[in-house]
């Protein structure tokens, strides 16, 4: 396998996998969502990498059944009423295999699902920056929307939530949520002082932006990823166990009130 061109698709994949979270804040180059062109990139470096390495990683049996929900899906079109929506669906079902797929190939090694973790959490902080900013400067979600010329509907139960550009804000609860478990497991990880404040601070913005997007969803999602903390208590050091203490109950004080 050749060396270069391995980084090269893990390097595409890991900013493709930052870029996730705040996608919709990325300009569009040539009408294309710029995600989109950063995820053909990682997909183009991982098909060369694989071709060129004359193998693939064999699949899992949890891939099988990956497989198996998006064929059912396709296989709905004999019988949907809404052929469109559901061929989208089926569009959406294919990219998130292959996504899979590029994690599977690409990030075979601890460290480097490790630093696929660490991009999405920074891209998930980045996201939740943008969504403290607006708050700060009175943009709520409801004025977003109208600015995207959305219906009066989705404004009217948004006037008092917040998020980023073109994204919906119970979207963006979720996927600041996805971000906490992946916080805790590189804690334990991290001997860097540096990093592990840089952890914390992103898991204290996220949730404070995942406050303020209002989403209740995503609320029961972070409070799940939470309770990694007590396992992952006895591989913290003694001044993050207490960061850590203090971090549940100011949320769980929050939280009560959404």
């Amino acid at each position: 396998m050749n060396p270069t061109l391995d980084q090269l698709a893990y390097s595409a994949l890991v900013v493709f996998v930052f870029s996730i979270p705040w996608s919709e804040e990325l300009p569009d180059v040539g009408g294309v969502m710029a995600v989109r062109w950063l995820g053909l990139a990682a997909v183009l470096f991982g098909v060369l990498r694989a071709v060129l390495a004359g193998k693939v990683r064999k699949l899992s049996v949890l891939h099988i059944a990956m497989i198996a929900f998006a064929a059912w899906g396709a296989l709905s079109l004999l019988w949907t009423i809404d052929f469109d929506t559901t061929l989208s669906r089926i569009g959406t079902y294919a990219q998130l295999l292959t996504a899979v797929w590029l994690i599977w190939e690409v990030a075979n090694s601890e460290s480097r699902i490790a630093g696929l973790m660490a991009a999405y959490v920074m891209g998930a902080g980045a996201a939740a920056a943008g969504t403290v900013t607006n708050f700060m400067l009175g943009r709520t979600a409801a004025q977003l929307a109208a600015a995207e010329g959305e219906n009066s509907a989705h404004a009217m139960y948004s006037g008092t939530r917040f998020t980023i550009e073109g994204t919906n804000a119970n979207d963006l609860g979720l996927m600041l949520a996805l971000s906490i478990p992946m916080s805790v497991y590189l804690l334990t990880r991290t001997k860097n002082g540096w990093a592990s404040l840089l952890l914390w601070l992103q898991m204290a913005g996220c949730i404070l932006a995942l406050l303020l997007t209002g989403s209740r969803g995503g609320a029961i999602a972070m409070a799940i990823g939470l309770l990694m903390l007590p396992f992952a208590w006895g591989r913290l050091p003694l001044v993050q166990r207490a960061a850590s203490l203090v971090a549940v109950f100011a949320i769980s004080g929050d939280a009560s009130g959404i």
